[in-house]
């Protein structure tokens, strides 16, 4: 066995190896600081939520910086996919056939899920208001992606969704001062 050709091979995949992985550590750093600096308790969210209600801020941070991060997230892996030298216009096309499949069979989610970003973005209403919607009055107990938590008098915890409220009605009876 000849220890020569062995040893040169090794020098050449070691080699290559190299070539890709300062690279692929500075592509790390990069999109893990943009992660930080965007996900929901960086710096850009502080400053963009400074003047929000508390409640609207912590969910419109948990809406708009959680989803900012997965996205820099999936840029960052196909980045590195990329620099590693995998073939990214497959994984690109099948990225979008999935995401029009999800988005079809996902659209009632979509529409809750709109629904809550014009509910917070607006600021219709807030955690602690008395309101009356789709027949149902109460206190708004939560606000999260999919539907608004509702307390009525009777003591019922009632969830509506929350594309409901663009579809229909929604009176605010009484706003706590």
């Amino acid at each position: 066995m000849d220890f020569t050709v062995l040893s040169n091979e090794l020098v050449v995949i070691l080699g290559k190896l190299a070539e890709h992985i300062v690279p692929s550590i500075i592509i790390i750093l990069v999109f893990c600081s943009l992660c930080r600096i965007f996900g929901e308790e960086g710096v850009i969210a502080k400053k963009f939520l400074a003047g929000a209600d508390r409640t609207t801020a912590a969910t419109m941070g948990k809406v708009l910086f959680v989803t900012l991060r997965r996205a820099i997230a999936v840029v960052g892996i196909l980045t590195l996919a990329g620099e590693w030298g995998f073939d990214l216009k497959p994984m690109l096309a099948s990225l979008g056939i999935v995401s029009m499949a999800l988005a079809l069979a996902a659209q009632d989610m979509v529409k809750n899920f709109l629904g809550a970003i014009t509910i917070l973005a607006c600021n219709i209403f807030k955690i602690g208001d008395k309101i009356s919607v789709a027949g149902v009055t109460g206190v708004v107990q939560a606000i999260d992606f999919r539907s608004t938590q509702i307390l009525t008098d009777e003591g019922n915890r009632v969830y509506i969704p929350n594309a409901s409220f663009s579809s229909g009605n929604v009176t605010i009876i009484k706003t706590p001062v």
